[in-house]
This record gives C-alpha cells, sequence and structure tokens, in this order.
C-alpha cells in the first residue's frame, strides 16, 4: 500500500463475498463503476466529468481499448481469486509518482498473489 489512496485486502474482499472486482471497487472512496459497451469500468468523477482511472497489474499498465473518453479497461475480466490486494488513487494529487505521468484521472493498482 502506497500514499493516500484507497486499499482492500483479499481478505476483506473475502469477507464482503466479492465475485467482481467491480463490486469491491463500488464500495471504494472515489471510485465508480460506469458501464461502456458491456465492459465494467472504473473511473473517478471530477468537476462533474468521468475520468477512466488507468489500470496497473503488479506494476504493468494494462493496455485497454480506446474511446473518446479514453483507454478504458474492464476490470471485471481480472479474476478475483489472483487478486491480494487493491489500490485506488483519484487523481495526480493522489497518484504514486511513479504512475502519475499516465493521466490525469488517477490509477487502480491491482497486486496478484501469483
Amino acid at each position: 500500500q502506497q500514499g493516500v489512496g484507497r486499499y482492500m485486502s483479499k481478505m476483506k474482499m473475502d469477507e464482503r463475498g466479492v465475485v467482481l472486482l467491480s463490486e469491491a471497487l463500488r464500495t471504494m472512496r472515489g471510485v465508480s463503476i460506469i458501464y461502456y459497451e458491456g465492459a465494467a469500468v472504473a473511473v473517478s468523477r471530477r468537476r462533474g466529468n468521468t475520468c477512466p482511472l488507468q489500470v496497473f497489474v503488479d506494476g504493468g499498465r494494462i493496455l485497454g481499448y480506446a474511446t473518446a473518453a479514453g483507454d478504458v479497461v474492464d476490470v471485471d475480466t481480472i479474476p478475483v481469486e489472483e487478486i491480494a490486494g487493491v489500490e485506488a488513487y483519484i487523481g495526480p494529487s493522489e497518484t504514486p509518482i511513479e504512475y502519475n505521468r499516465f493521466n490525469q484521472c488517477g490509477v487502480l493498482l491491482i497486486w496478484t498473489r501469483i
């Protein structure tokens, strides 16, 4: 866990009966889930705008597909049973510097148990 973001461990996900990653993310302050062409997309809502979070798994950026709103990743394609923890950072002021160059919306860091 880094900085001032929000964090959820695998233990907390199990306690809550989380089956899809979007279920866990919905409970994290500042993170919303929208559905774009059937994909569950983690977004921040800044100044009234919906802004997709960049997604990283074990430090590597996951490239989704480009849309008018930005690069989007279907978070529900990441198997919950492989996740050790999730961190969400909203906006550039919260985002750890090594991830801050990717966008102004924030990032979702997913750490696996593998």
